[in-house]
């Protein structure tokens, strides 16, 4: 169960290549990514305490780490020890599995089709309460408009 002494760690990563599928059985139908190859861009620990189980972990910027995203259609939570546990993150392998609902899951979906020059992060909230794997107990989709560079120099933005 979560604990107010938790310590927190908060990584984000620029989103890489996408591969997407969709799996239809009897139980119904789910949507998956794979999103390979994204760049460490910022790893931070929030820890009040100076023995942090966090601190040994170190993710170096420009290292590469595979997100395996799943569409999960049920309500509740998937680890009854740790309800607010969405997913895991193995560091020693370098990949994380994270268990989203659909109106979550969606705009990830949309932006693995998009063709646009726009950049796309994901921030993973981590805690460290097993040894095998870090905890994902927040994700955090961000979509940013590029930088007009034209307008910067003076010109005018469609010239």
């Amino acid at each position: 169960m979560a604990s107010k002494d938790d310590d927190v760690g908060f990584l984000r990563v620029q989103l890489g290549r996408f591969a997407r599928c969709t799996i239809t059985s009897a139980d119904g139908v789910r949507r998956e990514l794979e999103i390979s190859s994204c760049p460490v861009a910022d790893w931070k620990v929030i820890s009040l305490l100076d023995a942090s189980k966090l601190r040994k972990y170190s993710f170096s910027k420009g290292k590469l780490l595979d997100l395996y995203l799943k569409e999960r259609m049920s309500g509740g939570g998937i680890w009854k020890e740790e309800p607010e546990k969405i997913g895991g993150l193995y560091a020693d392998r370098g990949w994380a599995e994270i268990f989203l609902p659909p109106h979550s899951f969606a705009p990830i979906w949309s932006a693995a089709e998009a063709t646009d020059t726009f950049k796309r992060s994901i921030e993973l909230e981590l805690k460290a309460r097993h040894p095998e794997a870090l905890s994902v107990t927040k994700i955090i989709f961000f979509e940013a408009m590029p930088e007009d560079t034209t307008a910067l120099e003076g010109k005018p933005p469609h010239a």
